[in-house]
């Protein structure tokens, strides 16, 4: 209450009612963290896929080597755009999405990234397989994708929403809702 009128709400000091800062975590950190995590989907993805080619007799000639990228980047893409359709907000929320604690649109805008990033690797990958000799083809196998990944994960926290304090309590375990406890009778 102040003092010149009784009914009138209490004030507050200016720390109580500023808006929160930026986490530490949209930084460097974030970046690192997307990072690793979308080596390692990468990894998952097209690690069978390399193995069911071998199995099959493709053949190994000039062509499908040079195109060999653009399938994983393709198949990469297809995944990850199906898993946001099956697993909302994407499979990049359903293996760690807890543990970043990024709002659910926040994962999905970076799947669907993640998708038009893989696509766009596939097209450079054709273009220069089509465009390039076979050396500048090898360099850029070698380093483009790589680079291009790292520089992915260090623009994309840019890119997602902020958290609101007020609900971000409610992404401590977002699994809960999609498996109930056992001893829960429905």
């Amino acid at each position: 209450m102040s003092k010149q009128n009784p009914y009138a709400p209490p004030t507050a000091n200016v720390e109580d009612i500023l808006e929160t800062g930026l986490r530490t975590d949209y930084g460097l950190k974030l970046s690192a963290s997307l990072y690793w995590r979308v080596l390692v989907l990468q990894t998952v993805i097209v690690v069978p896929v390399a193995i069911m080619i071998t199995f099959f007799d493709l053949g190994e000639g000039t062509a499908f080597l040079l195109l060999k990228p653009t399938l994983f980047f393709v198949v990469a893409a297809t995944v990850i755009a199906s898993s946001t359709r099956v697993f909302r907000p994407g499979l990049l929320f359903l293996v760690w999405g807890h543990r970043l604690r990024l709002q659910p649109s926040g994962w999905s805008r970076l799947s669907w990234s993640l998708f038009g990033f893989y696509l766009l690797l596939g097209v450079a990958n054709i273009c220069v397989a089509i465009a390039a000799p076979l050396a500048v083809w090898v360099q850029y196998k070698t380093y483009a994708p790589f680079l291009a990944t790292i520089a992915f994960c260090a623009v994309a926290p840019r890119f997602l929403p902020r958290p609101n304090p007020s609900i971000e309590g409610t992404f401590q375990r977002p699994l809960r809702a999609l498996w109930p406890a056992p001893h829960v009778k429905r």
